[in-house]
């Protein structure tokens, strides 16, 4: 899962042209979230409501033939 992480950390920096100075911010940005205590927080929209997407979506793959819209975190089922 790492190395997919780092692929896609790779792919994301080439395609938006990110420097080496916006690296540094983004890595000065998650320090001090990290110590305002609302990482969990941050961490918990940014990654895990992904994850509930894809996790929980299976359910809701075909809906055409089901009869329902695809799963959402935020949205209706």
């Amino acid at each position: 899962m790492f190395d997919d992480v780092q692929k896609m950390f790779e792919d994301v920096a080439l395609r938006h042209g990110i420097t080496y100075e916006e690296l540094g911010q983004a890595i000065t940005y998650v320090q001090k979230l990290a110590a305002s205590r609302g990482f969990p927080l941050v961490t918990i929209q940014l990654l895990a409501n992904r994850t509930m997407e894809v996790s929980y979506g299976r359910a809701y793959a075909h809906p055409a033939r089901d009869g329902a819209s695809t799963w959402m975190a935020t949205g209706p089922a």
